[in-house]
């Protein structure tokens, strides 16, 4: 038996949903990631994601796995050439 596995691409992101009165729990989110660049603070990033708290409003979703914004696919962010 021989297994091969690759990872998958992205950066793994785990949060608590709450606000002033208390916790999200069992509830639908829509989260937005931003990647700005620190020059002039524009978007060169932007994904949407749909999460499902549980009941201790935790959710996990994986940034670069989400559904881009227009004109922010993940193709148009290269790291290395500028600060983000």
């Amino acid at each position: 038996l021989t297994a091969a596995a690759q990872p998958t691409p992205g950066i793994s992101y785990q949060a608590v949903a709450r606000d002033g009165g208390g916790l999200y729990s069992n509830q639908a989110l829509t989260v937005r990631f931003t990647i700005l660049e620190t020059d002039d603070m524009l978007p060169v990033y932007a994904e949407t994601h749909s999460a499902l708290t549980n009941q201790y409003g935790l959710f996990t979703l994986t940034i670069g796995q989400g559904t881009p914004m227009p004109r922010r696919s993940i193709g148009n962010f290269t790291k290395g050439q500028r600060h983000h």
